[in-house]
């Protein structure tokens, strides 16, 4: 999540440039409609230090929280599998080992 946040973070990267070869497998989030009562928040139990452009955790799966601002969704989701990409390529179809993709994508699509 380290190599996420960083990207997320970072203002030169653009995730229409580069980004992860799984980009087009990801559906739209769901947005919930206007007008929606949003109720205040509990105090958290982690210290997260407030910025534009949000953060990335892991706990069972990888997490972004994001405030909607620009392009933050857009950006949180590209960060996570261009770092899961960048990390756990998969090999060389030359290469006499192969192995999986790192990235679920039956869980994506069961899970949207």
């Amino acid at each position: 999540m380290d190599i996420a946040n960083d990207l997320l973070h970072c203002q030169d990267w653009n995730p229409n440039l580069l980004g992860s070869p799984h980009n087009s497998k990801i559906a739209d989030p769901i947005i919930k409609e206007p007008g929606i009562e949003f109720v205040s928040a509990k105090p958290l139990d982690i210290n997260m230090e407030e910025d534009g452009f949000g953060k990335i955790i892991y706990l069972y799966d990888g997490i972004a929280i994001t405030p909607e601002l620009n392009d933050n969704r857009h950006r949180a989701i590209q960060a996570m599998l261009l770092a899961i990409n960048t990390i756990c390529r998969p090999s060389d179809p030359n290469k006499p080992i192969k192995h999986n993709d790192c990235l679920s994508l039956g869980k994506l699509e069961e899970e949207g």
